[in-house]
């Protein structure tokens, strides 16, 4: 079974909604730079630890997990600098690398970091 066939399966059956956000656009006419208004996006999401196999020599850290997310009704594309809300849990977006063998996300894979 391929990687977009078991995250499928686990988004499905684990899957749990979360919540990306998205800092807003700074201000930067005025000193100093006033932030912008975050957006928030729902999402579906299934958080898993990351095997030992894929922490070996890579960059991913003691405390980071993956998190497979759903195409489905996700009005972004993920990206470095997003947050991820996950049971009362807010994680950092380290990495996000979208799965789409045939040229289509069908999910995001992510690697967040806890706090």
């Amino acid at each position: 079974m391929g990687m977009t066939e078991t995250a499928s399966r686990l988004i499905a059956k684990w899957g749990q909604a979360g919540t990306f956000v998205r800092p807003g656009e700074a201000d930067e006419t005025t000193y100093p730079p006033t932030p912008g208004t975050p957006t928030n996006h729902a999402a579906t999401v299934c958080v898993v630890d990351y095997t030992s196999e894929d922490r070996d020599g890579s960059n991913i850290q003691a405390n980071d997990l993956r998190a497979f997310v759903a195409v489905e009704d996700l009005d972004i594309t993920p990206d470095n600098g997003d947050s991820l809300t996950v049971a009362g849990k807010t994680f950092s977006v380290v990495r996000v690398v979208p799965m789409a063998p045939d040229g289509v996300a069908r999910f995001y894979d992510v690697q967040v970091r806890g706090a």
